[in-house]
């Protein structure tokens, strides 16, 4: 199961198995979105935020997706200022989690989605 989400000019693409590099370049040339991200986990407990990119203070809306699809976590102002953030998720088994941003609220905006390993971990 392949799933992608496009915000304009992004797509996200998750991937239920370890992407090589051959598929990650050929996901990249397929996609008609000008900025595409391929990211596999490992097992392990993860961060996910959405940041401000050069001061822009556009409020998100994170949800983060497992690999069947399900809801595992929804944050609108968890983190700094107008962001959101969602941590400690924990992957269990090497695979993708999806994640969709979004504005809450009219209005559109830069952000950064950054996806890291928690420090406790």
């Amino acid at each position: 199961l392949i799933q992608v989400v496009r915000i304009e000019d992004l797509a996200i693409c998750s991937l239920p198995f370890e992407v090589f590099v051959e598929t990650g370049l050929e996901l990249k040339a397929k996609s008609p979105a000008a900025d595409t991200f391929v990211v596999s986990l490992a097992p392990g407990t993860y961060d996910f935020e959405t940041l401000a990119y050069c001061g822009a203070s556009t409020d998100t809306e994170l949800a983060v997706k497992g690999p069947g699809g399900a809801i595992v976590a929804i944050d609108e102002d968890s983190g700094e200022g107008f962001h959101s953030a969602v941590f400690g998720i924990v992957v269990e088994s090497a695979g993708s989690y999806l994640v969709e941003v979004s504005a809450y609220g009219p209005g559109m905006g830069e952000y950064v989605v950054r996806v890291k390993k928690s420090a406790a971990d």
